[in-house]
């Protein structure tokens, strides 16, 4: 691993910490924790999951039915949140893999194990079963 030799020079006072910060042993343990974290997945997350994309689909709803109205507020927030939380919360989440090690099997059947199952050509364009 790239390691850059921080000098004491280099420092600001209050910064003497960085100077005996061990980089190998912080990359062990953010390590470790990812896989502890991953083994805990479960049922449960896939709930939370499919509960945020059910509130941003409601977002969306909400702001597609009422932005005929007129250029309203309520419209603006509704669509900015369903774009920002479908970003942030399902697809950055998605394209992580953070949910493929708790969901193997699309709605339509199809197997999801395999890498290229679930991440082929239609990935990201929806259902197509």
């Amino acid at each position: 691993m790239c390691r850059t030799v921080i000098k004491n020079a280099d420092l600001k006072p209050g910064e003497e910490r960085i100077e005996k910060f061990d980089l190998n042993a912080f990359a062990a343990d953010i390590n470790a924790l990812g896989k502890k974290l991953e083994q805990e997945q479960g049922d449960e997350d896939v709930r939370h999951l499919n509960k945020m994309i059910m509130w941003s689909n409601l977002f969306a709803a909400f702001g597609l039915l009422t932005m005929g109205i007129s250029v309203n507020i309520f419209s603006i927030i509704a669509l900015s949140t369903f774009t920002f939380s479908r970003w942030t919360m399902v697809a950055h989440h998605t394209c992580h893999e953070v949910t493929t090690s708790v969901i193997r099997t699309r709605p339509d059947g199809a197997d999801l194990s395999s890498p290229l199952a679930r991440f082929g050509v239609d990935y990201a364009i929806g259902w197509t079963g």
